[in-house]
C-alpha cells in the first residue's frame, strides 16, 4: 500500500468523488471515495493535495479496514428501497407514507432508487446501498458517552435514504440496516440556530 496507509484492495476499489485545481497555488485536489464492490463506504474519503509539479503535498485519510470477507460476500439486502424509506421515516419519527411512487430503480450494486417527493418531502427521496462503518459508545472515565470507531465491528450494509422533511426543518440522511430497517446512523444537513430573543 501506499504511505498513507490505504490497502491495495483499496485503492484498486476507490473512486475519484471531485477534483479541483487552483490557479493561484497550483493545486490539484483530488478527493477518493472508497467503495467494497461497487458500493461507497459512508463517509470513507481519502484526499490528496498535489503541487503544480506533481509532488505530494499532504493527505487525509478517512478511510476505514475492510475484511477480506466482507469484500467477498455479495450484498444482498432483505428489504426492497421501499421498505427503507417507511423504516428510515418511522425512525425519524415522520408520519407514515402511503405507497410510494417510484422514479428512477437503479442496478446493482447500488439499486439508486428514486421517489416521487409526494405529500413527504420537499424533494425527490433518493435511496442507495451503502456499507456504514460500525461504531460502538464508549464511557470516557468521566460518564462521558463517546462514539469510537470498531474495526472488529466492520461494515454493515445499509440502505441512505436522504429525505428533506415537507415541513423544512430537517433534511436527513440516514442509513438503515439493509436486512432489518434498524437505524444505524442519521444525519442532518438543516441547520439552525437560536440567538435567544
Amino acid at each position: 500500500a501506499l504511505a498513507t496507509g490505504v490497502a491495495a484492495a483499496d485503492i484498486d476499489q476507490m473512486k475519484v468523488s471531485s477534483e479541483t485545481f487552483s490557479k493561484h497555488s497550483g493545486l490539484t485536489n483530488v478527493y477518493f471515495q472508497q467503495t467494497v464492490n461497487g458500493i461507497p463506504v459512508f463517509n470513507a474519503m481519502l484526499n490528496v493535495h498535489i503541487t503544480r509539479d506533481n509532488k505530494l503535498l499532504t493527505y487525509g485519510n478517512r478511510f476505514v479496514k475492510v475484511d477480506d470477507a466482507v469484500r467477498s460476500r455479495m450484498a444482498n439486502p432483505l428489504l426492497n428501497p421501499e421498505q427503507a424509506v417507511k423504516a428510515a421515516m418511522a425512525s425519524l419519527g415522520m408520519p407514515a407514507a402511503g405507497s410510494l411512487v417510484k422514479k428512477q430503480s437503479g442496478n446493482a450494486p447500488l439499486y439508486l432508487t428514486v421517489f416521487d417527493k409526494g405529500k413527504i418531502s420537499l424533494e425527490d427521496i433518493r435511496v442507495q446501498l451503502v456499507y456504514q462503518p460500525m461504531e460502538e459508545i464508549k464511557e470516557t472515565q468521566k460518564n462521558e458517552k463517546v462514539k469510537q470507531p470498531v474495526q472488529s465491528r466492520g461494515l454493515q450494509l445499509a440502505w441512505q435514504v436522504e429525505i428533506y422533511a415537507i415541513d423544512g426543518k430537517n433534511y436527513w440522511s440516514a442509513r438503515v440496516d439493509a436486512a432489518t430497517g434498524k437505524l444505524l446512523d442519521k444525519n442532518n444537513y438543516v441547520v439552525t440556530c437560536d440567538f435567544g430573543n
